[in-house]
């Protein structure tokens, strides 16, 4: 599958698509495209409350709330082309919000009109702010681990989604451990071999391109979270999310 294709698959999450609302773009493409990168860093930025100090049910209505308002109000028309990185504007516009936000009203706002994740899936957040809290890293470091680790999950599902659609999910099921970053457990190839009825040839060579189809969405998603992004600038980010997700 090429670029254009995936391109038609999943074309609301660009970050430059967002940034043209404020110089009269497609208003609803443009939110669209916002409402779906919320559903991806609401994770994120949920673990970045957490990180702060705030309770599970304050991080859990401050997300919410913020995300709301993102939706709802003038925001993006203060986003500027300069903060090129979609998650360097969502963590600035966050911590603005919460500097400026009333208690009282986010009870109001849990179980709005935007449903971004399920509440009861945020166990993996809750241990990755465990470990940060062990090894007394920042706020910003979880967040920047947190975003990366969304993105692989963003990104995986993807390839999962195009398998479905192909009819083979038993085979991408088999091989999602392979694929993981942070290192799953993966069975032998012979295993893997023997549970599919192919041979460990390939095993190797469904494999690699598995792997490199999986590169392919995550650039490509990168590429949709960084404003007119060079080749170099997409590189660049994707060594960033590595250091982030190595521990």
């Amino acid at each position: 599958m090429n670029e254009d294709s995936f391109n038609a698959s999943f074309p609301e999450t660009r970050w430059t698509v967002v940034l043209a609302v404020r110089h009269g773009g497609d208003t609803t493409i443009g939110y669209r495209a916002l409402e779906e990168l919320c559903r991806i860093y609401w994770p994120p930025l949920y673990g970045y409350a957490r990180r702060l100090g705030n309770s599970r049910e304050d991080a859990e209505d401050l997300t919410q709330g913020f995300l709301e308002h993102a939706l709802k109000s003038e925001m993006l028309s203060s986003a500027d082309e300069s903060v090129g990185k979609l998650r360097n504007f969502l963590r600035k516009s966050f911590n603005n919000y919460i500097r400026n936000h009333h208690r009282s009203a986010t009870a109001k706002i849990r179980g709005g009109a935007w449903e971004f994740v399920r509440f009861d899936s945020l166990r993996p957040v809750e241990l990755e702010l465990e470990q940060s809290t062990l090894d007394h890293d920042t706020p910003d470091a979880l967040y920047d681990r947190l975003c990366a680790m969304a993105l692989v999950e963003a990104s995986l599902a993807q390839l999962e989604a195009e398998h479905e659609r192909a009819g083979k999910a038993a085979l991408y099921a088999a091989f999602k451990p392979f694929l993981d970053p942070q290192g799953a457990d993966q069975q032998p190839h012979e295993a893997v071999a023997e549970k599919l009825g192919i041979t460990p040839g390939n095993v190797r060579t469904t494999l690699f391109r598995l792997r490199r189809r999986f590169r392919e969405l995550l650039r490509l998603l990168v590429r949709d979270t960084l404003h007119n992004a060079t080749e170099a600038e997409i590189d660049e980010e994707l060594a960033s999310m590595r250091t982030a997700l190595l521990r």
